[in-house]
């Protein structure tokens, strides 16, 4: 057949191109892919028509990137650990990355909804007794929380490397090291974070909901833990309780340790300087 032949032609021809210099790294690259960096060669300028096509691609693509990563650690969280881990990183999407991104959304929906304040006041609403002022937030306080609201990815930055350490700690003999656990521990405190949006979404419907927002974010993180290492680590269903629960809250006491000392030196600190 002639498309055949023509197709047969340009595959020929195709193998046998001249290698041309890759546009990242300068290496002969004669495929589609750079061998040396990985630089997907593009041939075509970019337009209008193509940048849409690539934005529909990435925003509906649940065979891998961000949704399907998103999508995955909710359906079988330990399996992108495992796999993640082994080396199999393509369809994943890169973990800091990833929780940068949901807690920059996190954070957002904070600051926009001044959920914070609305939550003090519901707490009033609910707890305090008829006369009583309640709690009330001064300016300062209000400012301080919405900076804290704003480095949210930091924070969990900070926090990770603790839960991680007991993760590394109780699973020693998995043979992962600490590194390997910091990054498992990203995309499943994402994972948890996420899962909090969706109390914030309750608070709209039942505005009392957001006073036990703390105790939900706790019970929720701990049960996903305990999902997320039983189907890592084939684990039976009382192993992974005991050692979700030890894990949560040995990681919670270092960070308040470490943050009881970080208060204390720089307290130290500034009383020296003034």
């Amino acid at each position: 057949l002639p498309y055949l032949s023509k197709h047969k032609k340009f595959t020929q021809a195709s193998h046998h191109m001249e290698p041309q210099p890759c546009k990242n790294c300068d290496s002969p690259v004669s495929d589609a892919f750079c061998s040396h960096c990985g630089q997907k060669v593009i041939t075509q300028r970019l337009t209008i028509r193509n940048l849409l096509h690539q934005t529909v691609e990435v925003i509906t693509n649940l065979e891998k990137g961000f949704w399907y990563t998103t999508l995955m650690l909710f359906k079988n969280p330990g399996q992108v650990a495992r796999e993640f881990l082994s080396g199999a990183t393509i369809r994943y999407f890169n973990p800091f990355r990833f929780l940068v991104i949901w807690m920059s959304i996190t954070a957002f929906i904070n600051l926009s909804t001044n959920l914070l304040e609305r939550a003090v006041n519901a707490s009033n609403e609910f707890f305090a007794k008829p006369g009583e002022e309640g709690l009330q937030m001064t300016p300062e306080m209000l400012e301080n929380a919405n900076k804290f609201m704003e480095y949210m990815p930091l924070v969990a930055l900070i926090f990770i490397p603790f839960l991680a350490l007991m993760s590394y700690w109780v699973f020693k003999k998995e043979g992962y090291n600490f590194a390997e656990h910091v990054v498992a521990m990203m995309y499943f405190y994402t994972a948890f974070s996420i899962l909090n949006l969706a109390w914030f979404l309750l608070y709209f419907a039942y505005p009392t909901a957001i006073i036990f927002n703390q105790a939900f974010s706790g019970i929720v993180a701990i049960i996903y833990l305990i999902l997320a290492y039983r189907s890592w680590f084939k684990l039976k269903t009382g192993g992974a309780i005991w050692r979700g629960i030890v894990i949560f809250i040995g990681g919670n006491g270092l960070y308040g340790i470490f943050a009881l000392i970080g208060t204390v030196i720089y307290k130290t600190i500034m009383s020296l300087i003034n």
